[in-house]
């Protein structure tokens, strides 16, 4: 890797150079944007519903019959430009064999109009 630029990564993220076995990204949000300074009451992830969901079942690995001959063994990336990675994202240059992510977010916006 000869430039890396990444501006953000944050909740629950990752960037990784090299080959990884599993990933599991997990990130449970709650977003409250207020036009008033100050929050006026607290919330809990116990408050919705999003939250306690089961997820479904993920999907059976495709087996795929391959083989392969690598005629130059490395991975060779000259330039790589993030702007953000967020929200169990993952950017990574390698191999992985099994990946897992799962983000859940509930965003409120209380206008002063609605209060």
């Amino acid at each position: 890797m000869h430039n890396i630029d990444v501006i953000a990564l944050s909740i629950g993220s990752g960037f990784l150079i090299g080959d990884l076995s599993r990933s599991n990204s997990h990130a449970r949000v709650i977003a409250v944007q207020e036009e008033t300074r100050a929050i006026s009451e607290k919330v809990d992830f116990d408050d919705f519903s999003i939250f306690q969901r089961e997820l479904p079942p993920s999907r059976p690995s495709i087996v795929i019959n391959s083989s392969f001959c690598n005629h130059h063994p490395v991975i060779d990336v000259q330039s790589m430009h993030v702007k953000g990675i967020s929200t169990a994202g993952l950017i990574q240059v390698g191999g992985v064999d099994h990946i897992e992510g799962e983000s859940r977010l509930k965003h409120i916006r209380i206008l002063n109009e609605e209060q």
